[in-house]
């Protein structure tokens, strides 16, 4: 497995790394809770505290997903997710996105 690199240029967007690494996993998981989501619903168990809870983690990633560019939102997940590098932007651009990305994922569920 490829060790993911956290971007260190930009010094107000670092975080450490067991930070990071939460933060990248909690992307990945995103599909996982939101399908999780729909089978509460169905069920009955919409508003309930695990509900509640895997909803409030769902928001805040979507919600730190709206600060990015649209342009780059789509390729942003899909590397985090499926580790997948495009060439199809400029390297330095990606990479800023990406980490601001994450930077706000992590401020967004109060693990930074």
């Amino acid at each position: 497995m490829a060790r993911e690199w956290q971007q260190k240029r930009q010094r107000e967007y670092v975080m450490p790394d067991e930070v990071y690494y939460q933060t990248l996993w909690a992307v990945r998981d995103l599909g996982r809770m939101e399908d999780q989501l729909v089978l509460m619903e169905e069920d009955g168990k919409y508003g309930t505290i695990e509900n509640l809870s895997l909803q409030s983690r769902v928001n805040s990633i979507k919600q730190a997903l709206q600060d990015v560019p649209d342009i780059y939102r789509e390729p942003i997940l899909r590397n985090i997710k499926l580790r997948y590098t495009g060439s199809e932007f400029p390297d330095v651009m990606y990479k800023i996105w990406k980490q601001r990305f994450l930077y706000n994922v992590a401020k967004n569920l109060s693990i930074m």
